[in-house]
């Protein structure tokens, strides 16, 4: 059965041919419709304080068993020191403890001590993980105490499946771990993964591309993360990006870049060397030296040349002077007028005897006829024409309309 026989059959050519245009559409630009709505977003909030339960068991450096009395976990910035309600003997060091309430973890390493501090959602899952470095974790008889060295973090891998946007692209992951200068309480972050930016930091994307003499081709997937709270706390970040393989074959690993568009605008290109060029899915891992905001994974190619205008000659008129030939004209006598001559001829003096006064006629100005005359006249010809013209042309109508 036709599926366009319910249509007019006037309409059905129509209606065959923007079918066809969007089945072009879908082929050239795959799942471009639908990019916006193959989006994951994750909700991460750090609190003001991080606890400990009264669930954590440990040992200390002579094997003795430590349990946790439950409470915070107290510390401010690297450099600074650190307290958890451990009670240890005092002076004998910590050597490691589990807290099965809270998650927290204190594990030995080469120079001290991991403590590994899950930040978990409503459900229960991991949202942000907080690792303090610290050295010198000793007992003071309630408690345990030494020093941060190193804050880091480290988001749980983040994933969306864009396989119906593009399906090159398949399932894109990301992964973030970084550094910090404080414990930024009281913050939070929404993170992002969608096909495409919005508009503001695709054009800044593409102008950031220009002044590198590349254009962009086209876009893997962009993530973006909006902060609360967390600018000053954050010292650098790398993230682990992860594309399929079948998108970095199409468009060439050489000409993958990843960037970052900042809060205040400005766009820089992020070092992202490979993971593994042989697995299924391609991981870049992109170091943010000024912490987290807009990125994309992009493919790019050489801009096009720009045509260089060339200069037009302009002919210049040259001009030509034709001589004029002189006429010698013969010197008039008195009272001569010469022919072709507009020289007026002298008038004869006349002797005016001083006792008699002579009347001097007043010359009579004749009447010039009006110069606009002519030029009306040819107004009221010119009007009276279109008048004909218009009446024929009525003429012609209502002869029509009557037949």
């Amino acid at each position: 059965m036709n599926v366009l026989s319910w249509l007019p059959r006037r309409w059905r050519s129509g209606a065959l041919l923007l079918l066809c245009a969007a089945w072009l559409a879908a082929v050239a630009f795959p799942g471009v419709a639908a990019a916006q709505d193959a989006e994951f977003t994750a909700r991460v909030d750090i609190p003001s304080e991080l606890l400990l339960s009264t669930e954590g068991t440990g040992f200390d450096i002579l094997d003795v068993t430590v349990r946790s009395t439950g409470g915070p976990v107290v510390f401010t910035s690297v450099g600074e020191s650190v307290t958890l309600p451990i009670p240890v003997t005092s002076g004998r060091g910590l050597l490691e403890d589990t807290d099965t309430g809270s998650g927290t973890t204190v594990k030995p390493i080469p120079g001290g001590h991991l403590v590994r501090i899950p930040i978990k959602d409503a459900g229960g899952s991991d949202t942000i993980r907080l690792l303090l470095t610290v050295q010198g974790l000793v007992g003071t008889g309630d408690a345990v105490t030494g020093t941060v060295t190193a804050i880091d973090i480290d988001l749980p891998t983040r994933s969306a499946d864009l396989s119906s946007v593009d399906s090159r692209v398949g399932t894109a992951s990301v992964k973030v771990l970084g550094s910090l200068k404080s414990f930024p309480g009281q913050s939070g972050m929404t993170m992002s993964i969608s096909k495409q930016a919005d508009a503001e930091a695709l054009s800044a994307f593409a102008e950031h591309a220009a002044t590198l003499g590349l254009d962009i081709d086209d876009i893997a997937f962009a993530t973006g993360f909006d902060k609360t709270g967390l600018d000053d706390a954050i010292d650098a970040i790398t993230l682990r990006l992860t594309v399929g393989r079948a998108w970095v074959d199409a468009v060439g690993v050489a000409n993958v870049r990843v960037f970052r568009r900042a809060d205040d605008g400005t766009v820089q290109s992020l070092d992202a060397p490979i993971e593994d060029t042989s697995a299924a899915d391609i991981q870049f891992n992109a170091s943010s030296p000024n912490g987290l905001s807009t990125f994309v994974i992009a493919a790019v190619k050489a801009a096009a040349a720009k045509p260089t205008p060339t200069a037009t000659e302009i002919p210049v008129a040259t001009a030509t002077m034709t001589p004029v030939p002189i006429v010698e004209l013969p010197t008039p006598t008195a009272g001569q007028v010469i022919p072709g001559s507009t020289a007026t001829p002298p008038i004869a003096a006349v002797a005016t005897p001083t006792s008699e006064v002579i009347a001097t006629p007043t010359a009579t100005v004749a009447p010039t006829p009006d110069e606009g005359v002519g030029n009306n006249a040819g107004l009221l010809v010119g009007a009276a024409a279109v008048v004909i013209a218009v009446a024929a042309a009525m003429f012609v109508v209502l002869k029509k309309r009557s037949a």
